[in-house]
């Protein structure tokens, strides 16, 4: 649906806009390509007098290609996977994360995850500096040798176990889904 922005009217032609939309004419409908050759194919401009100038844009062979080429760009399965991760992201930025407890530390919300089989989100910064984003399901936490606190559980972005320093987990949310564990997890 298109929206118009009733300041960008001139005052003159307010009433016709007005009287066009309260009575729309049946018109045949366009073909959708025909509508952006119509709409890139002229431009409106207002010279000094504030007086229309229509400029001719493209040829409507010249369009066409265009606009093929901009529909060859990304394949279905390209478009599938950047509208999952946009519905993700949708999630992520719902109110969801206010059905969870809130936590001092990224330790207690990675304990409180891996407790209650919750898929959380990590926002990682690797020991060479590097920032990693990772959907994981924590299956358990453990201490190294070196002293440093990890969480073991399945990385979903690269379907395989990992392990994290948890002082390196800058940020975390919950995803809002639960899991099952993917193998048992026990500590030296």
């Amino acid at each position: 649906m298109c929206q118009v922005n009733l300041s960008d009217i001139k005052p003159e032609e307010l009433d016709d806009y007005l009287e066009d939309k309260q009575n729309p004419s049946a018109t045949e409908p366009v073909d959708k390509t025909q509508q952006d050759i119509q709409r890139i194919n002229t431009q409106i401009v207002y010279n000094d007098d504030d007086q229309e100038v229509e400029t001719p844009g493209n040829s409507d062979e010249e369009i066409k290609e265009e606009l093929e080429s901009e529909e060859d760009d990304f394949s279905t399965e390209e478009l599938q996977e950047q509208q999952q991760e946009q519905a993700r992201e949708e999630v992520l930025e719902d109110d969801t994360q206010e059905d969870y407890p809130e936590f001092a530390s990224s330790f207690q919300a990675v304990r409180w995850a891996e407790q209650n089989n919750e898929a959380i989100k990590i926002y990682y910064k690797t020991k060479s500096g590097a920032s990693l984003q990772r959907d994981f399901e924590p299956h358990g936490i453990y201490v190294s040798e070196e002293s440093n606190a990890l969480v073991v559980g399945y990385d979903r972005t690269v379907n395989d176990i990992r392990s994290f320093i948890i002082k390196n987990i800058k940020d975390y949310q919950f995803l809002g889904e639960k899991f099952n564990n993917k193998f048992n997890f026990v500590p030296n």
